[in-house]
């Protein structure tokens, strides 16, 4: 009978990230185009600000979707170590600044478990803003290129990178 709901538990929570991440990807495709082509910093920034950055830094996508240990390890391939790093580094800055989230530790230093989403939005919004920020993805950026577009923007001879 508990395996019977864990079973059709785990199809709901897939099922409801698939649809929650269906539906950022509809809201930002065209807009994740414009900023990987965008000529400038001041138009990457409005593309960024305006359209991109309030659907994939959500915070009800990254508390619900991404912060979930079973998305971040199948979807995005980040192993439980480095989630655990992310999550301890959120909790020690969170303590020095004498936040409530540094008192929710365990001994080994992780956060809990509903804090765990909070830590990976926070890891996201340190990452993804100085980039669009500071670099000028459609030409610095062939990393990020790939992340926003999904493919590379340059063809490759596999030969020449033997």
């Amino acid at each position: 009978m508990l395996l019977g709901l864990r079973s059709r538990w785990s199809k709901r929570a897939s099922t409801t990230e698939s649809s929650v991440l269906y539906q950022a990807r509809r809201l930002t495709h065209p807009s994740q185009i414009q900023l990987a082509s965008a000529g400038t910093l001041a138009e990457q920034r409005e593309i960024w600000s305006r359209r991109v950055r309030r659907v994939l830094l959500s915070r009800l996508l990254a508390y619900f979707v991404i912060g979930s240990e079973r998305f971040l390890w199948k979807a995005l391939g980040v192993p439980g170590e480095q989630r655990a790093m992310i999550e301890e580094d959120y909790a020690r800055l969170s303590a020095d600044a004498g936040d409530e989230v540094g008192k929710s530790t365990s001994s080994s230093g992780s956060v809990s478990a509903t804090k765990s989403g909070q830590a990976i939005w926070n890891y996201g919004v340190q990452t993804l803003d100085p980039v669009v920020r500071e670099t000028l993805v459609s030409e610095d950026s062939h990393y990020y290129l790939v992340c926003l577009l999904g493919k590379s923007s340059q063809p490759y001879n596999i030969a020449e990178l033997k």
